[in-house]
């Protein structure tokens, strides 16, 4: 565990834990920044995701990179170093994981989900938390322990587990019971949800049911829906100024120690620590509706 910060004035480089941030923004003279990574991650998995404007809209971006705020490109197990460049006032995040925690967020959103490369994918939710998360360690950088930055690139990862997951299922046939579930389990996820009634929205016995589901998705009922319960309570967190107690009701966990125990398990650290962390004054921020 380490935690290394070889900032300049517009570009940024800190390592700790297992994951590696790199941001900001390359002066107006065209310049790109260039930073050496650390040699433990040179078969890192790679995140990149652009978080603002670039001076030129007509200029191309670098290969495997983002072309306009909100899209992000995702490259598993690069075979060489990887050396973040920022051309002229591109403002891109990139996020160099350990391949075991990159398994560790796709297991804990469906643990048949196999990583693969995702290339200028658009999503604005994961851009804007991107944004919140680029800003604060830049500006706590000097007190985030490790544990916080590396429950960051879980964040991260697990809206990036959320399309793999969908471009895995399109190439494979989910029979209708377990889809039908899934929409039950999705749409309820704040209510209890014994497995009687998802298999009932299956319109199959549980029994059986079970045996789809797991053979389908690779994980059982239960643990499908603790993943989700705690996917929802993140996002609830980082996007949304619900308490905490009101967080832990709309994920559907018993109480809100039990959401913590969670997210602990998940992030290395509590709900309000992770909340704490990633507060910004300048995004508007949700509310969860009455």
């Amino acid at each position: 565990m380490f935690l290394q910060d070889t900032s300049a004035e517009s570009f940024m480089l800190i390592a700790g834990g297992d994951c590696l941030f790199a941001f900001g923004t390359a002066d107006e003279t065209g310049a790109p920044f260039e930073a050496t990574v650390p040699d433990m991650f040179q078969h890192a998995d790679m995140l990149c995701i652009a978080i603002a404007e670039r001076a030129d809209p007509c200029e191309q971006p670098a290969p495997n990179m983002p072309g306009r705020p909100g899209m992000f490109s995702f490259m598993p197990g690069r075979p060489d170093t990887p050396t973040p460049r920022l051309q002229a006032q591109e403002r891109v995040l990139s996020v160099m994981v350990a391949p075991e925690r990159t398994s560790e967020a796709l297991s804990i959103h469906n643990g048949d989900v196999s990583p693969r490369p995702l290339e200028n994918i658009f999503d604005p939710g994961l851009c804007g938390t991107a944004q919140l998360i680029a800003d604060t360690v830049g500006r706590y950088r000097k007190t985030l322990p490790p544990s916080c930055l590396d429950g960051f690139a879980m964040t991260l990862l697990s809206r990036v587990a959320h399309h793999l997951d969908v471009r895995q299922r399109r190439g494979r046939d989910i029979p209708k019971s377990v889809s039908n579930a899934l929409n039950y389990i999705h749409d309820r996820i704040a209510t209890p949800l014994p497995l009687a009634d998802i298999a009932a929205a299956g319109g199959v016995s549980p029994y059986h049911f079970a045996r789809l589901f797991r053979k389908a998705l690779g994980l059982g009922v239960k643990d499908y829906v603790k993943r989700h319960r705690l996917q929802t309570a993140t996002q609830l967190l980082l996007e949304s100024d619900a308490k905490i107690a009101e967080v832990a009701a709309a994920a559907g966990f018993a109480s809100p120690d039990d959401m913590e125990t969670a997210v602990r398990k998940s992030a290395g650290i509590s709900p309000t620590a992770l909340r704490k962390h990633v507060q910004s004054p300048a995004p508007a921020r949700a509310t969860l509706a009455g």
